[in-house]
C-alpha cells in the first residue's frame, strides 16, 4: 500500500500542487492507494477543505474512498486522483 502527501509545500509533500490562488494548503491531504480503482483520501486539516463530487454536488471529505477519475476539489483547485498521480510521475521524471 502506497501513501502520498499532497499539497503546495514542495519540501514536505510527495505530490506538489501549483495553485496560484493559494487555496491548496501546504500539506492538504493524504492519498492512500487501495485495491483496484479505489483510493482513500484523508484531509490533513486543510484550511479550504477537500471535496468530491457525488450526484452533481460537492461533498466535503474528512476521510473517504474515491475513484481514480472522480472529480476532487482541494480548496478551489479541481483535480482527480488520476491527475495527481500524473503530477507525481512527472515530478519523479524531473528528479
Amino acid at each position: 500500500m502506497k501513501k502520498y502527501l499532497v499539497g503546495r509545500s514542495n519540501s514536505k509533500v510527495d505530490i506538489t500542487i501549483t495553485d496560484p490562488e493559494r487555496t491548496v494548503s501546504g500539506i492538504h491531504l493524504e492519498l492512500i492507494e487501495d485495491t483496484g480503482d479505489n483510493y482513500y483520501v484523508v484531509d490533513c486539516n486543510s484550511k479550504n477543505g477537500t471535496y468530491h463530487q457525488q450526484n452533481g454536488q460537492w461533498k466535503r471529505i474528512i476521510k473517504d474512498y474515491v475513484k481514480v477519475d472522480e472529480p476532487l476539489l482541494l480548496g478551489k483547485y479541481q483535480t482527480s486522483v488520476h491527475q495527481l498521480l500524473t503530477i507525481l510521475t512527472k515530478q519523479d521524471e524531473e528528479s
